[in-house]
């Protein structure tokens, strides 16, 4: 995400008791959209963000740790100004991580996992569907990410839910999240962070700049354009 990012913040009351929350935020490369230290409990709640990118891949990624109990997360969303849905799998509704890359700190092993659930709303449940993110990562965070295909200066919406059991800054009781949007997140507390058990410099040589859908749409038709001519001229 650009350093000209602007993340517009309204804060919303539902009907159902959840709240609908944005934050106003200028981003760098890698900006932190929502830092949750010491949380209270807290059902179901919507975070809706407005992005706009810098860069043809942007790198989404969500971090926990929940020491004395555990955090649900659901209904991951990212529209372009299309409409178009470019998160893969952001319900768990395959049942599993397809699409997502796992995050953990060096020497952590991953806690959270995908679990079947009925609808509810609290960190027990699914806030829709069959399935959800459920994480009780302790003595350090673990997580998701995704590697988004985007075009600059484009504006996208993000959206997430996120439950919580509570947690405290003492001991036993600590609990975090944190939600991150641009760059991969290098270290946490001075800690290495691995993506698939990859370093960030590692997966970022390894994933490349993805093409924007532009150029790739152009690389096409150019394609295209090259077999017709040489078509022709047989």
């Amino acid at each position: 995400m650009t350093s000209s990012l602007i993340i517009k913040a309204v804060l919303t009351r539902l009907i159902c008791g959840c709240f609908l929350l944005m934050t106003t935020l200028v981003s760098s490369a890698q900006s932190a959209l929502l830092s949750l230290p010491y949380p209270a409990l807290q059902d179901y709640t919507q975070y809706i963000y407005n992005l706009t990118a810098n860069s043809s891949t942007t790198y989404l990624t969500f971090l926990f740790r929940q020491d004395p109990t555990y955090w649900g997360f659901d209904n991951v969303s990212l529209i372009d100004s299309f409409g178009k849905e470019l998160m893969v799998n952001g319900g768990f509704e395959t049942g599993d991580t397809t699409g997502w890359i796992q995050v953990r700190q060096q020497g952590l092993a991953v806690d959270g996992v995908v679990v079947p659930s009925t609808v509810g709303t609290t960190a027990d449940d699914s806030e829709e569907g069959n399935y959800y993110w459920v994480d009780g990562s302790v003595e350090g965070v673990d997580g998701l990410a995704q590697a988004i295909a985007t075009v600059t200066g484009q504006t996208y919406a993000l959206s997430f839910w996120l439950a919580g059991s509570g947690g405290s800054s003492s001991g036993s009781q600590f609990a975090s999240f944190d939600a991150w949007v641009g760059a991969p997140v290098s270290t946490v507390g001075g800690e290495v962070m691995l993506y698939n058990s990859q370093p960030t410099a590692d997966l970022v040589a390894a994933v490349g700049a993805v093409p924007e859908p532009s150029t790739l749409a152009l690389a096409v038709l150019g394609g295209l354009a090259m077999l017709w001519q040489f078509r022709r001229q047989k």
